[in-house]
């Protein structure tokens, strides 16, 4: 090959890749070297060969936690009244003189003394005849003082939730 000839398909070489990209330019990107070649659809027609890129989600700023919304106990109880207790039990009421502060510390209407006034309580617990005290906050239904219990923010956890009626309140 001579020098002229090579120059000549240089610059052949040259105009073809100019055309191609001047295509390219125009958002066609097809190229063809048969023209009787079926032609593929228009690009607006075609998906994305490669998915876009979306840009990261940010999670939003934690919220701090919150503490579990708890039913409010009855603060008025009266002789005779039948209601839902939670109850700390122990043999002492030096004992549960702890449980007893954290509950009013908490805003909630404590009750301690003596276990057999609350008539029931003693046979649903279970407890045996040596536990004789107990602290206990009370409600309207069962339903609230469970969910009392399950969130009440007090260590140790209750013992548990008993229907009573209520004497000794005198």
């Amino acid at each position: 090959m001579t020098r002229q000839s090579r120059r000549l398909a240089l610059a052949c070489l040259a105009l073809a890749t100019a055309a191609m990209l001047a295509g390219c330019q125009r958002g066609d990107t097809t190229v063809s070297a048969d023209p009787n070649s079926p032609q593929p659809p228009p690009a607006s027609t075609l998906a994305p060969a490669t998915p876009r890129a979306t840009p990261p989600q940010r999670d939003p700023a934690p919220s701090p936690p919150t503490a579990p919304v708890i039913p409010s106990p009855i603060r008025q109880v009266h002789q005779g009244d039948r209601l839902f207790g939670v109850y700390w039990v122990s043999a002492s009421l030096a004992q549960l003189s702890p449980v007893e502060q954290r509950l009013r510390a908490l805003g909630h209407p404590a009750s301690s003394g003596d276990l057999d006034c609350d008539q029931g309580a003693r046979r649903w617990l279970g407890v045996a005849d040596s536990v004789t005290s107990r602290v206990a906050v009370y409600f309207g239904t069962e339903q609230d003082a469970r969910a009392f219990a399950e969130g009440v923010e007090v260590r140790p956890r209750p013992y548990g939730v008993a229907a009573a009626t209520l004497y000794c309140l005198d």
